[in-house]
């Protein structure tokens, strides 16, 4: 059941729905800017983990530098 039902009259004229028509395109377009936005964020988390493993493994190489050096040390004042 349609809510246009045509005049008694017998004219009927189409109006357009911009609205509608705006409204699917606004809807695409922003489906499509979320998508690039979720798409960014999964970016930018992996290069936050990347970055996270690196600092770690600097971390670990910079604890056996400094644990060598303080041997070093160790063996120069005996």
């Amino acid at each position: 059941m349609s809510n246009q039902n045509p005049p008694e009259h017998g004219l009927h004229v189409e109006i357009p729905n911009f609205t509608k028509q705006n409204g699917f395109q606004n809807g695409h377009i922003e489906n499509q800017m979320i998508k690039l936005k979720d798409e960014e964020i999964q970016r930018l988390q992996r290069e936050l983990s990347d970055a996270h493993v690196c600092n770690q493994r600097l971390n670990s190489q910079l604890g056996v530098l400094a644990s060598k050096e303080s041997h070093i040390t160790e063996r120069e004042l005996k």
